[in-house]
């Protein structure tokens, strides 16, 4: 190829397909997850002690209401988070002097998605999920498309 065809876009570099798409499931679940978190959040400050007493008839199980809040922050946060890297990937795949800001975030998820399984699993005494399996995957598919976009970026600058 050319080396003067691609003058304009110098910081421009061949975008990251894994990245790219892995990015886009993140935004759209971080979307729904930040969502489910803030009315979720709504329900529980509004109704209560009503929300409790129904976990307990469902589940056979006594939370506290700050057991439940911070679950429910978790959800909220892990949302951002994904809302976040899904953005992120989304707008900075490929970009030179960007690289390095898709793959902290992946890092970022895998940690809070560990923190969010700890604390459900402890606090809420709820089991190991298999849906902990789906996101771990997810997530360090995303990792593997910032590594990717990352070592696109360098090859492309030797």
């Amino acid at each position: 190829m050319n080396k003067y065809m691609n003058m304009n876009n110098k910081n421009m570099s061949r975008k990251n397909g894994t990245l790219k798409w892995v990015g886009l499931v993140e935004l759209i679940m971080g979307a729904l997850n930040l969502s489910n978190g803030l009315l979720s959040m709504y329900v529980l400050f509004s109704q209560g002690q009503a929300v409790l007493d129904e976990i307990q008839k469902n589940n056979n199980i006594t939370v506290t209401m700050s057991e439940m809040t911070i679950s429910v922050l978790v959800t909220v946060v892990l949302g951002a988070a994904m809302l976040a890297a899904g953005l992120i990937a989304m707008m900075f795949n490929g970009i030179k002097g960007k690289e390095k800001l898709p793959f902290i975030m992946g890092i970022i998820l895998l940690v809070c998605i560990l923190a969010s399984n700890i604390i459900n699993i402890v606090m809420l005494r709820s089991s190991f999920s298999l849906s902990f399996i789906l996101w771990v995957v997810i997530h360090g598919l995303y990792l593997y498309g910032a590594y990717r976009n990352k070592q696109n970026i360098e090859t492309e600058n030797l």
